[in-house]
């Protein structure tokens, strides 16, 4: 993100509209916001930071309410407004805080809502709405509001935040950065998964007891009194004991069953004897009472067979005037056919009188049927000829959309060189990246070699120098005098270690020849693809060879534009031709059909004239035909209608006498039938009654008589016996069956107990080691182990510029057991400084205020470095500074400039807000900023 322009409207210390043009300044290198205290320049980074994310660049001024110019008139709006350049494309958004605005009628104020809009060069619709733009902002940039204040904008009085944070403060921040949401969601899942488990573990355990606590035993045996008490203590430990012993009275209970089982089996063979005799005496009891009843019912039917032989003779005698019944209903039946004949002619008669009528109104209907498809047939020529006409138009419009299509091909391959240039340079630019940084890192290996060389050559030299005599040869130049031999050093770097930085030092100066070449090869292709694309694009559009890339981008652009727009519209109206065009045929189709459909109906009005004239012929044969039967039965040759009435109502009379006749017969022949079947039935009982007497006294006189006296008290007594041995049964059977499912359930759950435990244990021992519950280890997450990596990479990519601004003194790292923590506190994120000048390792708070700004300055790069190599789709160009430099020495602050410098170099342009003079005399690019006693001013210098 790189900014080209910032409107600041009655914001902050600017009364009216404030423009800041940043292209003044260039698109890389340090540029210093300077002026008078109080005069305005935090609130530069505040309108950004406001413009981006609706909030201050710094905590202490994120209020709303600090946003309007007290400078300001009522009626002026406050708003900010900024333009900035992000990867090749251009935005625009703006916003305004709430405040108080002077209405624009009459006296007082009214509130002014927040609101914002983010607005795309390429004719995207805008944004609106505060949470929307703000969220397309993080999207677009691909930072939020704390990843942005940490990275690429440190306010005023935050250095210290970023270096001084907790492990806590440290794994959010890391979190949004290098998107380790998905090692914490497993942390918590792994923790809820091990509770729910344990609570699975804990209901089988609790499942288990109440089981066992269900047994039915005897409470008063020894046995009994050790599983009361096991019960007691939950059987707590003690589960295995309990199936035991349950499975001891599961076994006294099959032996006492048994044992019972073969005293009832005794119990009833006995009661076998005696049944057998009590129904003996039963049975004979039984038939002698069957043959008193049925001698009793024999002679209590016998008046009542001689009184249904008196009615069955009575009912014969009345039966026999159904004959003349019957021949009298066969007269009327007989004169009933004739008025039938004459009332179905008459029927027919009507019958045919209303379908002379239907056929004078269908032939009419179809008449005007016959004028409504000519009609028809009219319109679908019509219709037809304008479709063969559009079928032609659309061969003409799809000629001409593929002559569009094949230009639209030709831009589309020119805009793809464009957008090959494109990536190319971006492979250019991250190529020199790398080379700059491994460039750096040479040239510091470089001097720590030649540091490390000169001071083993010292040390050579001081270990000659003890041997030397005066007199002697030196053994290096000759003389034999030393008047100043060298000394002896107090610690000399031995020849491994020597060869050991040279070899670094070579590894280095290859990869970075090998980038720079790299480099090379990529800006050489890079410039080839320019050459094609101007070859290629002014061939194309007719255009002198010396036309500008950007113009003939644009122009190409525009003519790509059009073309689409051209073949939108082609495809419009091909389409719409081509709805026509598609129906010919079934125009073609319908025109044959109507024009069938009329010929059609014309033969159906001729069929239908047809017709009317043979239903005129039988009206006048029908009417014949019923004069003639009406003359045969008397009756008057009235119209049709009114004789089809006459003959019904004779009808209706003779079909009522006829069913009159009917009736009185059928009930006579009723009354004779019921007459016989009750003299057959009691007759039927009565024979019955006889013979059954007549069986049961003889059976009876077959069988010996046997008292049942004395029998019924020992089947009693016998059977009282069976009942109590079997409600014993039943109790102890059933105290058996519920121990059996007891200790069948209890024994499956144990092993489903072990299972679950082992679930538990490996859960429990994966959760501890995710979330840092380990006893007697670091409390270390796994999203902390993981964002560890990360963090040591930043460390080591802030090294390398901490090292250069200091001198080599301080270099950071990372604490590997961290400090002692308490609580929920967690550890492993924490940062300390050595000190490379003692060889001493402290905590990063002790440093001072300049060496704080310094260790700040070079983390938050670090952390600018990792995001960008990290992510790939971020690009931070920008960087902005806001004081810190005025607790620099002169050596620390020249040191910070160069590294900034070099940031600067990689296309990158930093802003740095300072008071200090002698960096107004470093940097030539300025934004000064003057106070004055109705509002502020800008400048900017380039």
């Amino acid at each position: 993100m790189k900014p080209i322009k910032l409107v600041m409207n009655a914001f902050g210390p600017y009364a009216g509209n404030t423009v800041v043009d940043f292209t003044k300044l260039g698109t890389e290198g340090l540029y210093l916001i300077t002026g008078d205290t109080g005069a305005g320049k935090t609130t530069i980074f505040d309108a950004i930071t406001y413009a981006l994310y609706g909030a201050a660049s710094g905590e202490v001024r994120d209020n709303a309410s600090m946003f309007r110019s007290m400078y300001a008139e009522a009626g002026t709006p406050t708003y900010v407004e900024f333009t900035f350049a992000y990867r090749d494309n251009i935005y625009t958004v703006k916003r305004n805080p709430e405040y108080l605005q002077a209405k624009k009628r009459g006296t007082g104020f009214t509130t002014r809502k927040a609101d914002a809009e983010l607005v795309f060069a390429d004719g995207r619709p805008p944004i609106t709405k505060n949470k929307d733009v703000t969220n397309a902002i993080c999207d677009l940039i691909g930072l939020d509001y704390e990843q942005f204040t940490r990275i690429a904008m440190i306010a005023q009085g935050d250095f210290k935040k970023i270096l001084i944070a907790g492990t806590d403060e440290r794994i959010k921040i890391f979190r949004k950065i290098f998107h380790t949401e998905f090692y914490q969601r497993l942390q918590l899942s792994l923790n809820d998964m091990t509770k729910e488990q344990s609570k699975v573990y804990d209901e089988l355990q609790r499942s288990l007891r109440q089981e066992l606590s269900n047994a039915v035993y005897p409470k008063d045996s020894e046995l009994g009194a050790e599983y009361t008490l096991l019960e007691k203590a939950g059987f707590v430990g003690q589960v295995e004991r309990g199936l035991e012993i349950l499975r001891l009275f599961i076994d006294q209970n099959e032996e006492q069953l048994a044992s019972e089982n073969t005293q009832l089996a005794s119990l009833e063979k006995q009661l076998e004897q005696i049944n057998a005799k009590v129904l003996q005496a039963q049975h004979y009891a039984s038939l002698a009472k069957n043959h008193q009843k049925q001698k009793e019912l024999a002679k209590s039917l016998e008046p009542q067979v001689q009184a249904a032989q008196l009615a069955k003779d009575g009912a014969t005698q009345a039966a026999q005037q159904t004959e003349a019944l019957r021949l009298e209903q066969q007269r009327y039946e007989g004169e009933q056919e004739k008025f039938r004949q004459i009332e179905n002619e008459g029927t027919k008669l009507l019958t045919l009188e209303s379908r002379l009528l239907h056929l004078e109104m269908e032939k009419a209907q179809a008449e005007q049927q016959v004028v409504r498809a000519k009609e028809q047939v009219a319109t679908s020529e019509q219709q037809l000829k304008a479709a063969q006409e559009a079928q032609l138009q659309l061969v003409q419009c799809e000629k001409q959309a593929s002559q569009v299509e094949l230009e639209l091909n030709k831009y589309d391959g020119l805009l793809q060189a464009v957008q090959k240039c494109k990536d190319l340079k971006q492979q250019v630019e991250a190529k020199q990246g790398d080379y700059q940084l491994v460039h750096t890192t040479c040239e510091h290996l470089r001097e720590r070699y030649q540091i490390l060389e000169k001071a083993f050559l010292d040390g050579q030299a001081g270990l000659l120098a003890q041997h030397l005599e005066e007199g002697q040869p030196c053994p290096v130049c000759g003389s034999c005098s030393h008047p100043q031999p060298a000394l002896a050093a107090d610690e000399v770097p031995d020849k491994k270690k020597l060869d050991t930085e040279k070899k670094k030092v070579e590894q280095a100066e290859k990869q970075s020849s090998s980038l720079s070449a790299e480099a090379g090869s990529l800006l050489q292709r890079l410039e080839e693809e320019k050459t094609n694309f101007l070859q290629m694009g002014c061939a194309l559009l007719n255009l002198p060879t010396e036309t500008e890339v950007a113009q003939l981008y644009s122009i190409a652009k525009g003519k790509y534009a059009q073309l689409q727009e051209q073949a939108a519209g082609l495809a419009v109206e091909a389409k719409r031709l081509g709805t026509w065009a598609h129906k010919v045929a079934s125009l073609e189709k319908t025109y044959q059909k109507q024009q069938v459909l009329a010929q059609s109906q014309e033969e159906q009005v001729q069929t239908l004239a047809r017709n009317l004239a043979t239903a005129k012929g039988q009206q006048e044969e029908l009417q014949q035909q019923v004069d003639r039967l009406a003359q045969e039965l008397g009756l008057a040759q009235d119209k049709a209608a009114e004789l089809v009435g006459l003959v019904q109502a004779s009808l209706q009379e003779l079909q009522r006498k006829a069913e009159n006749c009917k009736r009185q017969r059928l009930a006579l022949e009723k009354a004779l039938q019921e007459a016989e079947q009750q003299y057959q039935r009691l007759h039927t009982q009565y024979t019955a009654a006889v013979g059954g007497a007549e069986g049961l006294a003889q059976e009876l006189a077959a069988l010996p008589k046997v008292e049942a006296d004395g029998l019924e008290e020992q089947q009693a007594e016998l059977n009282s016996a069976k009942l109590v041995l079997q409600e014993q049964q039943r109790e102890l059977f059933a105290r058996h069956k519920q121990n059996s499912g007891i200790y069948k359930k209890v024994a499956k759950q144990q092993e489903q107990v072990l299972v679950e435990e082992k679930r538990f244990q490996l859960l429990k021992a994966l959760s501890d080691t995710a979330n840092g519950h380990l006893a007697g280890k670091q409390r270390v997450e796994l999203e902390t182990f993981i964002q560890m990596h990360y963090f040591d990479q930043i460390i080591g990519l802030a090294n390398v510029r901490l090292l250069g601004m200091t001198g080599g003194h301080y270099e950071l790292k990372r604490e590997k057991q961290g400090a002692s923590v308490r609580g929920n506190a967690k550890s492993g994120l924490e940062l300390s400084v050595i000190d490379n000048y003692n060889g001493t390792e402290r905590s990063v708070k002790t440093l001072s205020g300049g060496e704080t700004f310094l260790a700040s300055l070079a983390l938050a790069l670090g952390l600018a470095d990792q995001v960008q190599g990290n992510t790939g789709g971020i690009k931070l160009d920008t960087m902005f500074v806001d004081e810190g430099f005025g607790s620099l020495d002169d050596n620390s602050l020249k040191q910070a400039v160069e590294t900034l410098l070099g940031l600067s170099e990689d296309n990158r342009l930093v802003g740095i807000i300072s008071h200090v003079s002698e960096l107004q005399e470093m940097i030539d690019k300025k934004i000064k900023v003057t106070k004055q006693r109705n509002g502020s001013s800008i400048q900017v210098i380039s």
